[in-house]
């Protein structure tokens, strides 16, 4: 199976066929950062980390990545439960993919099948190989694939929101931007190299 068609999904009614399953930040609504900060107890994901959560008027609302570029971020959301699960990981390592696998198999067995998966991240010309086993993942366990956004060459700034489902454009600076502004400028070596003094 290729790998179009394992991302090819039906999008707002429309066939996205070969090289069409990409979508990018301006179809995507807007939030100013100042905004969730102030009032949705926003929780901001770094590298490798994860949040899950069942919400409620209590909860925090957003999980949040910013400065995404070479990395994933990955959503799953239950529509019925508003249960939720947003990762945010480079190549799906095997942590990540443990984490991913657990809370699928929680929903599986609750027999919650109303399940969105979200994937944005990524840059043009980058190694996609194990996209190949999120999509079998998601696509065994009968997830409707929503949104689809990668290989980019801009930084996202991206938040889900927990009590929707859906995600939107941070807007970090509480601005719009102006064509270019957000263009990617790092390489895959700096990006390697802050990832491994990250880590030490």
């Amino acid at each position: 199976m290729t790998f179009e068609k394992l991302f090819k999904t039906d999008l707002l009614g429309k066939d996205f066929g070969k090289d069409r399953y990409l979508r990018c930040y301006r179809e995507r609504a807007n939030i100013s950062k100042s905004k969730i900060d102030a009032y949705s107890n926003v929780r901001y994901l770094e590298r490798n980390d994860h949040h899950s959560i069942k919400y409620d008027a209590l909860s925090t609302r957003y999980s949040s990545a910013l400065v995404l570029n070479y990395d994933l971020f990955i959503s799953f959301y239950n529509v019925d439960t508003r249960e939720s699960l947003a990762c945010r990981t480079f190549m799906l390592d095997l942590s990540m993919k443990s984490v991913v696998e657990k809370y699928l198999q929680s929903m599986k067995l609750r027999r919650q099948d109303n399940i969105e998966a979200r994937i944005i991240g990524m840059q043009a010309g980058q190694e996609f190989n194990f996209l190949y086993d999120l999509a079998e993942l998601i696509n065994s366990k009968g997830i409707k694939l929503a949104e689809v956004d990668l290989f980019g060459t801009e930084l996202r700034h991206i938040a889900f929101d927990a009590k929707l489902g859906t995600t939107c454009n941070v807007l970090v600076e509480d601005r719009l931007y102006r064509a270019g502004e957000l263009r990617n400028t790092m390489t895959m070596e700096q990006f390697e190299r802050g990832r491994t003094q990250a880590t030490k």
